[in-house]
């Protein structure tokens, strides 16, 4: 299920945060780079962390490739 807060890993190694998903599996997402998009469906594989807020997930260390 995808929630807000979760990272993901696209195969260009490029991170995204979902801040809104709904019951049918769309999202809206934040990239590291800042732009945004939306989207349907994810892989489960591509989860690399999980945080309470969207906010809380951009900050993170995994999103700011902080070691």
């Amino acid at each position: 299920m995808i929630k807000v807060g979760q990272i993901y890993k696209e195969k260009d190694e490029e991170l995204f945060v979902v801040t809104f998903a709904n019951s049918s599996g769309g999202y809206y997402a934040i990239k590291n780079n800042g732009k945004t998009f939306s989207g349907v469906g994810l892989n489960k594989e591509d989860l690399i962390a999980e945080y309470s807020t969207w906010q809380e997930a951009v900050n993170s260390k995994e999103f700011r490739n902080d070691n």
